[in-house]
């Protein structure tokens, strides 16, 4: 019951501040769209922003099957998968805000799970900026997202990269 009621507990954490779990929780994946240049052998990482209003960026990223075989790996909370990159206009790390870090630190809790990526296929996931990271108005963001991915069996491992979006509030 304690192991039920703690991710419980860690799923609302993650909601209330704006990482998108559905997208993860749904063993569904979209269908295919055009991504772009940022590859590997095996996925494409892409990134988009949403306009800024009030603090409030949301990240947008999807993983793409780019091979022509099954991929299968295992797949977590949006915190725990991929680690987002925030950097100033002056090239420095922004900090995370207090919920930022407490959403972090929380998602080493998260269940986890074998996921089936079919050639064409993609996950997508969208986080809150601005209720993550310190994001002052007037300032301009560099914003990128990488993973660590490694297949099920453990046979491969890739570092997957997305290109970066530039966000100004």
């Amino acid at each position: 019951m304690f192991i039920m009621l703690s991710v419980l507990f860690i799923t609302g954490l993650f909601n209330s501040f704006g990482c998108d779990l559905a997208s993860h929780s749904s063993l569904t994946p979209k269908p295919a769209s055009s991504l772009g240049p940022h590859t590997t052998k095996r996925f494409s990482l892409v990134v988009t922003s949403d306009s800024a209003e009030n603090s409030r960026v949301t990240l947008k990223w999807s993983l793409k099957n780019v091979s022509r075989v099954d991929l299968e790996f295992i797949e977590s909370n949006t915190l725990r998968n991929y680690e987002v990159l925030v950097t100033d206009e002056h090239g420095k790390t922004v900090a995370l805000t207090q919920a930022g870090e407490s959403a972090v630190r929380g998602s080493v809790f998260s269940s986890r799970w074998l996921v089936v990526l079919h050639p064409g296929e993609e996950l997508s996931a969208d986080l809150d900026l601005g209720r993550l990271y310190n994001l002052k108005p007037h300032n301009s963001y560099t914003v990128r997202v990488r993973r660590r991915i490694t297949s099920g069996d453990r046979s491969w491992s890739e570092l997957v990269q997305s290109n970066s979006v530039k966000v100004r509030l």
